[in-house]
């Protein structure tokens, strides 16, 4: 077969075109170094080079997330740091208190500058690392108006709902707190059962406070709402009289179903109950009644059941007459006393009824709007209330962050490494801002949690004025009385009960006075085996409890008073805050752990991405001595198609054919 001449010039051209992008791909990859510049050069290198090139990004992306990860540590530890700087400046100030010959004004003054500690502390709690809030767990952003950071001061944690006191049910009015049946109440969408007998109540036991906190609590777990009880109890209109009989026989009083005076058999009685003789036959069945009794210093008895259940209180005319727990005179009477509730929330909650004037929220004691409720914006009639405000209390300090993760960094496709450590864990659980404010209340005089007498005895039955006690001041003994204020912080603001304790030497014993005091709701009160009398709030976190207008003596004989109470508190404030250092002290020393290994993940990232570069600097960059051959080759060959093509061209179609 013979080629045409054109076939040939079209040969020769193809071949100088070939040589002249060889050419010109040489001097690409030496002039900018690279030897594969576009997917076409290589498209099975270029998928390497691609993945390469993705892992070596996001190792990139891994060390900028060191980098920052570096700054959280540091930024924690630092913060903590200064934490526990001033936990020492407040550990400084209670060792100073605790001296004697320091007053209560100067003690009051210094209390300001724990106050400021306090709130330094939720500043630093506060802290923040590239708008990060560097205690809040995973949650390090996306604070609202009303969960502004992840510690607020003066807030309690969660939301909580305070019910009232269902109605009395009595012969009159024979209308108790209704049970809940299925669906009464809605807690977030989701119906509560119906209310099953407590176990404990003698009447209405389905009924009670306790029975419905255990409806609620049973599915807390799904609702995020709990309930607990305010207990019943009933304080007499007036004190204890003689009646009629002098007399307190089988049926007179029944507690509970717990007929009193059967059980322990007819008793005389004596105006005001000084002798005891009422208040220790009722609570000689506490066991049997799980109510507890106290009585004031114009002998009004006072009954509390404090685990729930209902007061059923029963009284002949001539049990009303003597002991008027039920108010009315000389009238036969029985009447239900109920227990309310309260309900918590770690987060806002909505509590509705279906039922027609709202009487699934009536049966909880929350039925007729804010004015019942507290709650701004309940709408009597409704049905329904949302708890979204913030519950507040002096001193206490909420937090706002995630309680359950600690902030990371991912460190790879499926690794995270742990750069800082929540807020709860870190302070919140090592009662940082608890010991803070115990300090701060007892350099104030106030919230006192627990007292214990300094003077100690050796008998508790005998009459005060009787002597024989043990205590070395018995003989300063005599009549008149105390004053105790329980605070119920479970409201704000705080609710107070002032209760009167009489004291009558010649009837009264120490027994009889802690069976007073131990009555008193808030309160607990024994006498300890080494002979000292110990007073407890019955919860520290909810009550605490203060005496005042001592015209007895009594605190003063027993060892309890004001300047001891408020050393004691000052005390246990510098214990607690001493353990507190420790802990923080634990948690600075695991930042340091951390910063170690960030600088172990760093060397290795530093490696990984100093490999990957070399793996990728094989595979794209160009080998210079190696171009420059192929460039010298590829010029020879391109000089010698030229000087072939300049010859062939020459050809005339003559010499062709």
């Amino acid at each position: 077969m013979r080629s045409t001449l054109q076939t040939f010039n079209r040969d020769i051209t193809t071949n100088l075109n070939r040589l002249t992008s060889e050419l010109q791909r040489v001097n690409q990859q030496i002039g900018s170094g690279k030897k594969i510049d576009k997917p076409s050069d290589d498209p099975v290198a270029m998928v390497g080079i691609l993945g390469l090139r993705s892992n070596l990004g996001a190792m990139q992306q891994y060390q900028e997330n060191l980098n920052h990860g570096d700054n959280l540590v540091e930024a924690s530890e630092n913060a903590l740091r200064q934490v526990n700087d001033l936990v020492g400046r407040a550990r400084i100030l209670a060792i100073q208190q605790i001296n004697g010959t320091v007053g209560a004004a100067n003690r009051a003054s210094i209390a300001s500058e724990v106050r400021n500690i306090l709130e330094q502390t939720v500043i630093l709690g506060n802290s923040r690392v590239g708008g990060q809030y560097i205690f809040g767990g995973h949650r390090t952003t996306g604070y609202t108006e009303q969960e502004p950071a992840p510690f607020m001061v003066d807030r309690i944690q969660g939301y909580r709902l305070n019910g009232t006191n269902p109605p009395v049910s009595d012969e009159a009015a024979p209308t108790p707190s209704p049970p809940l049946a299925l669906g009464d109440l809605v807690i977030n969408g989701l119906e509560i059962e119906a209310t099953v007998a407590d176990g404990i109540s003698d009447i209405y036991a389905d009924a009670s406070a306790a029975a419905k906190a255990n409806a609620i609590n049973a599915r807390a777990a799904e609702t995020g709402v709990s309930a607990q009880v305010i207990p019943a109890y009933k304080q007499a209109v007036a004190g204890v009289e003689t009646g009629a009989f002098s007399l307190l026989s089988a049926g007179d009083l029944v507690i509970n179903g717990v007929d009193i005076f059967n059980l322990v058999g007819a008793t005389a009685v004596v105006a005001g109950d000084t002798d005891n003789a009422v208040l220790n036959a009722i609570n000689s069945q506490t066991a049997a009644t799980g109510v507890v009794a106290t009585r004031d210093s114009d002998g009004r008895l006072l009954l509390a059941a404090e685990d729930g259940r209902n007061l059923h209180i029963t009284t002949t005319a001539n049990g009303e007459e003597v002991t008027h727990l039920n108010d009315l005179p000389a009238v036969a009477q029985e009447k239900v006393y109920f227990g309310a509730l309260q309900l918590y929330s770690d987060n806002r909650f909505i509590v509705e009824t279906p039922l027609a004037a709202e009487a699934g929220l009536d049966a909880i004691g929350l039925a007729g709007g804010e004015a019942v409720s507290g709650e701004a914006g309940d709408l009597a009639g409704d049905g329904k209330i949302v708890v979204d405000d913030v519950a507040r209390r002096t001193g206490a300090v909420r937090y706002t962050g995630d309680p359950d993760n600690d902030l990371q960094i991912r460190v790879g496709s499926s690794s995270t490494l742990t750069v800082g450590r929540n807020g709860k864990d870190a302070l919140v659980d090592h009662d940082l801002f608890t010991s803070l404010a115990g300090l701060q209340d007892a350099l104030l005089s106030r919230g006192y949690i627990e007292a214990v007498g300094e003077n100690m005895a050796v008998n508790f039955t005998v009459p005060l004025a009787a002597g024989g006690t043990g205590l070395r001041l018995e003989d300063d003994f005599t009549a008149g009385t105390f004053t105790v204020t329980v605070t119920d912080q479970g409201y704000f603001p705080p609710q107070e009960l002032e209760f009167k304790v009489g004291v009558d030497p010649a009837n009264d014993t120490l027994q009889s006075m802690a069976d007073k005091l131990n009555g008193i709701p808030g309160l607990e009160a024994a006498w300890s085996v080494e002979g000292f009398l110990e007073v407890k709030s019955s919860d520290p976190g909810r009550y605490s409890f203060g005496f005042s207008d001592d015209s007895s003596n009594f605190l003063e004989v027993v060892g309890i008073r004001e300047e001891d109470m408020q050393v004691q508190a000052i005390e246990t404030a510098l214990g607690n805050l001493e353990q507190v250092f420790d802990k923080v002290a634990v948690e600075i020393s695991d930042f340091g752990v951390r910063t170690n290994r960030i600088q172990s993940q760093r060397e290795t990232m530093e490696g990984l991405e100093l490999i990957l570069t070399e793996n990728m600097s094989d595979m794209e960059d160009t080998d210079m001595v190696e171009a420059l051959l192929e460039l010298k080759t590829k010029q020879t060959a391109y000089e010698a198609a030229l000087n072939t093509a300049a010859k062939a061209m020459k050809i005339s179609l003559v010499d062709f054919l």
